[in-house]
């Protein structure tokens, strides 16, 4: 196919359009290489860190332990900004491993890091049929 003089004028004006999209395109690829490559080895060092607790539960720190930011409620004195108090808590404080939920016989059961149902806390644990004698003076029954 032999181009006309017509159709080579338009296609010098489409790639005067195209190619400063294309260098833009190449510039964002390269960027996204780039941070992508930052990201790999943020991973790593996170899963350095971590490596022993994964070991002894299997979890990471971030299944295991809640990151909340508090205001204190006071003010910088130089800034003027809220004070701001950061605390780390453990999700599951009871267990240190979070239950795990198995479907079975289509009912869903919680399971303990060694595979033992946890029992449901209405049913299995508390019998509302009991009769229970409940003492106001006695601070260990609620």
């Amino acid at each position: 196919m032999k181009f006309n003089k017509y159709f080579k004028g338009q296609l010098k004006r489409a790639a005067q359009d195209v190619f400063p999209l294309v260098a833009k395109r190449e510039k964002l690829n390269k960027k996204i290489t780039e941070l992508q490559a930052e990201v790999k080895e943020i991973n790593d060092a996170i899963e350095k860190r971590q490596l022993t607790i994964r070991e002894a539960t299997g979890y990471s720190v971030e299944d295991l332990i809640e990151r909340t930011v508090v205001d204190t409620g006071k003010l910088d004195k130089k800034t003027g900004k809220p004070i701001k108090v950061t605390k780390y808590d453990l999700k599951y404080p009871e267990t240190v491993i979070p239950p795990v939920e198995i479907e079975h016989d289509d009912e869903q059961h919680l399971m303990d890091g060694e595979g033992n149902e946890l029992p449901i806390m209405t049913e299995d644990v508390f019998d509302p049929t009991e009769n229970v004698n409940f003492d106001g003076n006695n601070p260990n029954m609620i």
